[in-house]
């Protein structure tokens, strides 16, 4: 026998010979999944090193840790635990793995609110009760034209998988055609607890038009093109009913005010006026690149002391995520994860902000160990152990970004920012619905537009996964 044999004998012949799921693999038991499941919905989704994706896998939606389990068993999958890289796929959602015909697959089940502890439990996905999400065709509707189609699409989506979640969206339907002041029942409100927010922006878009009208008013659905636009009233506008007092909206929304303003601007002396708009311009979405490049870009066009600072330690000036991915690969290689943010510190504390930015929860701890280890996440050191070359852009990524966030927020020429954003937005022929479902179900509506509204920038994103937000700007309320 040669040496070659005995070492692979030595080895789990299933571990030999199974592989991950390439494209084909995927969507290939995506539609296994679907067919054993058909209410649940099961997206393959790529690798993305950006964002610690390091294998191909599946999002499901619209679906309960059990359920993903029992499609898995009736088609002949076999469920494993994750190993190393199925387990960095979502510090949020659960991950299950399973194979099956010697391919490795891993499921993330997507669903906000959905309770980790309990395999039976169902969240929502964004988007899901929204008018597009529900299976509503754009168009124009009577009033009760909306209400009946709403409630179809509620009985068809929920009833036999989620009857309680179907109880409670019809009881905020009815609610909002009596005028939103009734309390629903607080076995209903305790169930949807847990994503009252999501519930709020995107069921909002049905029921706040809901409560703006009466009688025979209509009601239009506008076509997905139209991205600050949720919902049209003749006669009252066009609605937002996004939560822009939260984490913010996209610059897409706004692309072609932008443009507009740069426009109205490039026969204007105020060269300074001109040079904030070009960091702005950088997340326009015609600059095309994933969100982590457009972030260094624009962090490389304000030259944050970050920045300046980043060029220090670097001895480079990366202009994009890949070539960050470089230089820390340069710089500190595989060292160890203390090791690297005692190199990059200095970019965390180079501003005048009072404190560290973008340090990681566990950061402290690993420069300087004292007491016990702090409980591990999906951030900070397992993502930087996972791939010390990309987890460590990521860290400095999000470090950059808050910085930024910071320098128009609150620097020198914060004022103008927010003049800036505010002159831009206020061109949207629109106005913000601020929806709230309060927590015994009664509905609460403020109607303010635009024109009158102050705007600023915004960024929000997981110090491990930078780009999965793009800046964008947010009402100030």
């Amino acid at each position: 026998m040669r040496w070659f044999e005995i070492k692979e004998m030595d080895q789990d012949p299933q571990e030999v010979q199974s592989a991950y799921a390439e494209i084909k693999d995927n969507k290939a038991m995506a539609a296994e999944l679907k067919s054993a499941d058909p209410d649940g919905r099961y997206d393959d989704q790529a690798i993305n090193l950006a964002q610690n994706k390091p294998v191909r896998h599946i999002r499901a939606f619209r679906v309960s840790v059990n359920d993903v389990k029992n499609a898995i068993k009736s088609i002949g999958g076999i469920e494993q635990a994750p190993d190393s890289k199925q387990a960095t796929l979502s510090g949020q959602y659960p991950v299950i793995a399973f194979e099956k015909d010697k391919i490795k697959y891993a499921v993330v089940v997507s669903s906000k609110g959905l309770d980790a502890e309990n395999p039976d439990s169902f969240g929502l996905s964004r988007k899901e009760t929204a008018p597009s999400g529900l299976g509503i065709p754009a168009g124009i509707y009577k009033r009760q034209e909306l209400i009946d189609k709403t409630k179809e699409r509620v009985e068809k989506r929920y009833r036999n998988k989620n009857p309680q979640l179907a109880d409670t969206l019809l009881a905020l339907l009815d609610n909002a055609d009596k005028g939103g002041k009734d309390s629903l029942p607080s076995e209903q409100m305790e169930y949807i607890s847990s994503y009252l927010g999501t519930l709020s922006q995107d069921y909002g878009e049905i029921l706040a038009p809901l409560l703006m009208t009466a009688g025979s008013d209509q009601i239009e659905i506008p076509s997905g093109n139209e991205a600050l636009v949720d919902v049209k009233i003749p006669g009252k506008g066009n609605i937002s009913v996004k939560a822009l007092s939260g984490s913010g909206t996209s610059f897409k929304a706004i692309a072609k005010y932008m443009d507009e303003y740069e426009k109205a601007i490039e026969e204007e002396p105020d060269e300074e006026k001109k040079e904030r708009f070009n960091i702005l311009k950088q997340f326009h979405p015609k600059r095309g690149g994933k969100n982590v490049d457009k972030i260094i870009k624009a962090v490389q066009t304000a030259n944050t002391q970050e920045y300046q600072e980043l060029e220090k330690i670097l001895g480079t000036s990366p202009d994009d995520y890949k070539s960050l991915v470089d230089a820390v690969q340069n710089k500190t290689g595989d060292s160890d994860y203390s090791t690297f943010l005692k190199t990059f510190y200095p970019i965390m504390v180079a501003g005048p902000w009072g404190k560290p930015v973008g340090l990681p929860q566990d950061g402290k701890y690993y420069m300087d160990p004292k007491g016990d280890a702090p409980k591990a996440k999906q951030a900070g050191k397992p993502n930087y152990d996972a791939d010390p070359a990309a987890g460590g852009a990521n860290i400095i990524t999000y470090a950059l970004s808050v910085g930024l966030l910071n320098y128009i927020r609150r620097g020198d020429d914060a004022d103008k920012y927010k003049e800036m954003m505010t002159k831009i937005v206020q061109k949207a022929d629109a106005v913000l619905g601020h929806i709230t479902i309060k927590s015994n179900g009664q509905l609460e509506l403020t109607t303010t537009p635009f024109s009158d509204l102050e705007f600023n920038f915004q960024y929000h994103a997981p110090s491990h996964l930078p780009g999965n937000n793009l800046p964008g700007f947010m009402a100030i309320l």
